[in-house]
């Protein structure tokens, strides 16, 4: 009876031993070796500097058939300081460096300068002189500049300030 035990029990071992193999060998036991395939869940985020929520990014990057190594130099080519949080067949999470979110980049104006508030808060105005939005107080090194005012010609360029005047 104990023969038979030993035997199963080494059989048993045998047949894990080559299974792990197996799978190794084929690829399938080695993470890195995880190709991004049609059914994997691509999540791609970005911290927005104006919100200061992580956002979900649209990227026009090829990412189907990849591996990790083949990912990492594609984002090290394009995007530096971009991080792969997770990465396997089934998920794949990318973290952009920060940035601006759309909803955030939506609600600014094309054109317009940067000010002072009647109470001396920093806001936006449109080209227009339309109040857009008021950001606190205003900070006392840039007085002189937004007593005049500061002019921007896209929402990136806005953010650009007030993340720059509120830093």
């Amino acid at each position: 009876m104990k023969l038979l035990l030993t035997g199963a029990v080494a059989l048993a071992l045998l047949a894990v031993g080559g299974n792990w193999l197996v799978t190794t060998v084929r690829g399938r036991g080695n993470p890195s070796a995880d190709i991004i395939g049609e059914g994997t869940e691509i999540l791609v985020e970005r911290w927005c500097l104006v919100c200061g929520d992580y956002r979900p990014v649209d990227t026009g990057f090829p990412w189907q058939g990849k591996n990790r190594e083949q990912l990492e130099n594609l984002l090290g080519q394009e995007l530096s300081g971009a991080r792969i949080l997770a990465f396997s067949q089934e998920q794949v999470v990318i973290h952009f460096p920060p940035g601006y979110c759309e909803k955030c980049m939506a609600f600014l104006p094309q054109q317009g300068y940067i000010s002072l508030t009647d109470g001396n808060q920093l806001a936006v105005f449109s080209q227009d002189g339309t109040l857009f939005k008021t950001y606190g107080e205003a900070p006392g090194a840039w007085l002189s500049e937004l007593t005049e005012g500061i002019p921007f010609s896209s929402p990136q360029d806005c953010l650009d300030w007030i993340v720059n005047l509120t830093s």
